[in-house]
């Protein structure tokens, strides 16, 4: 089972995760408290995407720092997506 548990965990360094949806092949985005990526989070954001890998859902997890709700749309419109994790207010962000 993976060891990547934002609430338990890495509150203090996961602001929210995002899967777009629909989407293929599926992305997860964990976006990180911090404006630069947190090498901290590296291997337990790997070691999540091996979990659902080995679990049969291939699934990309990707680190994004922290930032404007604008510059996570070079990744992923948040408008399209299931916010898994994070604050309720951050769901509707560019709504």
């Amino acid at each position: 089972m993976s060891q990547f548990r934002p609430r338990e965990v890495y509150k203090h360094r996961v602001r929210a995760c995002y899967v777009p949806f629909p989407a293929d092949p599926l992305s997860v985005f964990v976006i990180s408290q911090k404006a630069r990526y947190d090498l901290d989070l590296s291997d337990p954001v790997a070691d999540l995407e091996m979990d659902l890998f080995q679990r049969n859902w291939p699934v990309e997890v990707l680190q994004l720092p922290a930032g404007s709700p604008e510059s996570s749309l070079s990744f992923f419109n948040p408008v399209n997506c299931i916010q898994v994790y994070g604050d309720a207010w951050r769901a509707t962000v560019g709504r």
